[in-house]
This record gives C-alpha cells, sequence and structure tokens, in this order.
C-alpha cells in the first residue's frame, strides 16, 4: 500500500497542538484538493476530494471511520472510496519534545536522597546558601523546583502518516502514481497546520 509519513516541530504543548487536530472542522480545508466534508457521527464523516494523479484525476468521494480516539497522543482513521475502488488509513501522532539538558535534569532528580549526604561540608554550605539567596529574591524552593521542569518540555513532534491503495484492473498502474502524490499532499497538510498553530500562537 502506498504510504507517505511527513513529521514536523512546533515549540507548543502536546494539549495545544490536539486541540486543534481533534477538531477535523479546523484543518479539513488544508487538505490538498479539499472540496468539501460532512459529519455523521463523532466518528464517521464523508469527504469529497479533487487531485489529477491517476485515480485522484477526478473527483472522489471517501468515506472517512476514526479507529482510535486517543488523545492527545493519536488519532487513526481508516478510508474507503464510495465512487472509487480505492481504499486507506492514517493517522496523527503527537509526542512531547524534551529540551535539551531535560535528561540531565531528571537524572538527577530522580537521584537517591541518600546521595545528598554524601556532600562535603562546603557543598552543603553553598547549597543552603543559594536556597537563602533565592529566598531573600522572592523565590525560594518554588524557583529551585520549578526551574527544572519548566525546561523539560520544548514542544511537540507532529506526525502526519496517510496510506491509500487502488483497487481494480487498473489497480498496479494507480498505485504506482499515488505514492508520489501522497508525499507532497502529507507534507503540505502538516506545514499547514504547524503554521496555522505558530501563527495561532504567536511564535511565526
Amino acid at each position: 500500500m502506498p504510504e507517505a509519513i511527513h513529521t514536523l516541530r512546533v515549540a507548543l504543548p502536546p494539549e495545544s497542538v490536539w486541540d486543534f487536530v481533534k477538531d477535523m472542522n479546523k484543518w479539513a480545508p488544508m487538505l490538498t484538493g479539499y472540496q468539501k466534508h460532512t459529519i455523521v457521527t463523532e466518528t464517521k464523516s464523508l469527504w469529497t476530494l479533487k487531485g489529477d494523479v491517476g485515480i485522484l484525476s477526478r473527483t472522489v468521494e471517501l468515506e472517512v471511520n476514526i479507529t482510535e480516539w486517543a488523545g492527545p497522543d493519536r488519532v487513526r482513521f481508516t478510508l474507503t472510496g464510495l465512487n472509487e475502488a480505492v481504499s486507506g488509513e492514517g493517522q496523527f501522532e503527537i509526542r512531547a519534545i524534551a529540551a535539551e539538558g531535560s535528561a540531565a535534569a531528571a537524572a538527577a532528580a530522580a537521584a537517591p536522597v541518600a546521595a545528598k549526604a554524601e556532600l562535603s561540608w562546603w557543598q552543603k554550605l553553598v547549597e543552603r546558601f543559594a536556597r537563602w539567596f533565592l529566598g531573600r529574591q522572592g523565590g525560594g524552593q518554588a524557583a529551585l523546583s520549578a526551574a527544572p521542569r519548566a525546561a523539560v518540555t520544548a514542544g511537540s513532534e507532529l506526525a502526519f502518516t496517510l496510506m491509500m491503495e487502488a483497487g481494480g484492473p487498473t489497480a498496479p498502474l494507480v498505485n504506482a502514481m499515488l505514492e508520489p502524490a501522497l508525499i507532497p499532499a502529507t507534507e503540505d497538510l502538516a506545514q499547514r497546520i504547524v503554521t496555522h498553530l505558530e501563527k495561532q500562537h504567536g511564535l511565526g
């Protein structure tokens, strides 16, 4: 089955990306060749697309069914042609991206409390002074504990996967043309979503 995958990063938490992706009304018009779509139920919708390659060289009507709804991480769906012998599936996957250096910070935070007992008297003195100083600045223990956590998440990674396969006597020819058509369509949709989110949140 011809397949295309495109991954992009955006400086927003997974929840913000999911809030946009979970509502197909927001991103459906961004699809290449989009004509219209109709929501039938919470998991079923009807799409009309128009393309320029093989079976997509004319208007295609598709039934889209959501098979997995696992926010804010993933949504999967299947595609079934209503007026053409075509089927497929796809998914949006959202992953949190850890900030640089956060692994070391997490490892340090997970270290046994007993390790502090091994600190030299000088290290203990410096640590106490740092806590006292931060407390005088209004941060106190909260400032010490919040700083590492603030740097843990750098953003999200949005991966869009789309697979489609034609049936019928011309399937081998059409499938050979589908993959080159799916790649730019997948890249374009992912890019449009990220660009929209960046603009919406003042990042662009």
